[in-house]
């Protein structure tokens, strides 16, 4: 009885981090599909799709066009990391980050006395929850040192 329990425990855990892999995956896929008109390519072509077996549903594996998802969305949040006064340092960080494997850009911004600020920001994501995840794991390799979750559209 007890290696049954253990069993379906197994089970759960993994079902719950296949879940949570397939959300990581699927946040880093939408912010490179949302982001690589205005990044430079510097890997190989994108897939339209991904795959997902949902842990709920026994049967087949469902396809979902992040398109489509997209297009459901009302709000894309992106991950604010940084704000300086000269272009070079935020350039220096954004290619920090793209070495490491993170879609980030810079905007430029004048605040109220017209000071120009560049404003870099990691990602495009469908929810504050995915923006937050990449947010914490910034901090925790030590790339960032804090973070702002802004709304995007």
């Amino acid at each position: 009885m007890k290696q049954r329990k253990n069993k379906e425990t197994r089970r759960t855990s993994d079902i719950i981090l296949l879940s949570l892999l397939i959300l990581i995956v699927f946040s880093l896929l939408l912010a490179v599909l949302i982001g690589r008109n205005k990044i430079k390519k510097t890997r190989g072509p994108l897939k339209s799709s991904v795959e997902t077996a949902l842990p709920n549903n026994n049967s087949s594996d469902t396809t979902v066009s992040i398109e489509e998802l997209i297009k459901q969305s009302n709000e894309l949040y992106t991950l604010q990391i940084s704000s300086v006064r000269k272009k070079k340092n935020a350039d220096d960080l954004i290619e920090k980050l793209r070495l490491r494997g993170y879609t980030a850009e810079v905007s430029e911004w004048r605040n109220a006395k017209g000071v120009v600020l560049y404003r870099v920001q990691v990602g495009q994501y469908i929810s504050k929850s995915a923006a937050r995840s990449v947010g914490e794991e910034l901090l925790s390799k030590k790339l960032i040192r804090d973070y702002y979750i802004r709304k995007i559209n």
